[in-house]
């Protein structure tokens, strides 16, 4: 027996016996009202909202919010979705189409330093001060 998990509209989890668990904004969703979900080979949940997409480990619980600083070209990810044969997840938003290949898709946790080479200030470079 196979039991395929879903989303429903109120951010919880259901099988055919209920209740699994319960996602919010709470719980690290960009949105509560979901617009679409799609699931990857991994059986992963790809959430699209109207403030982005989330993916959702429903074997984990762990929830990870993509928007625009992650490079999608809006938060309004709600309109459409579709599974494409070779893996591909393909969600229609308010400035087009977004498409990845999850298996491909993975987080960068190496954050670069902040270095300062020059200030200026009204187009004049500042010079640093004693001490």
């Amino acid at each position: 027996i196979v039991e395929v998990p879903v989303l429903d509209g109120a951010g919880e989890i259901r099988n055919d016996r209920g209740v699994v668990a319960a996602f919010t904004s709470s719980e690290g969703l960009p949105h509560n009202v979901v617009s679409a979900i799609l699931e990857d080979d991994r059986g992963r949940l790809w959430l699209s909202t109207g403030r982005g997409v989330a993916r959702l480990d429903p074997a984990t619980g762990e929830v990870r919010a993509y928007d625009t600083r992650d490079g999608l070209p809006s938060n309004e990810v709600a309109f459409a979705r579709c599974r494409r044969r070779d893996g591909t997840l393909v969600f229609g938003g308010q400035d087009g189409l977004v498409q990845f290949r999850p298996d491909r898709f993975g987080d960068d946790p190496f954050l670069p330093p902040v270095v300062l080479t020059g200030l200026h200030l009204a187009d004049q470079p500042v010079r640093p001060g004693p001490g």
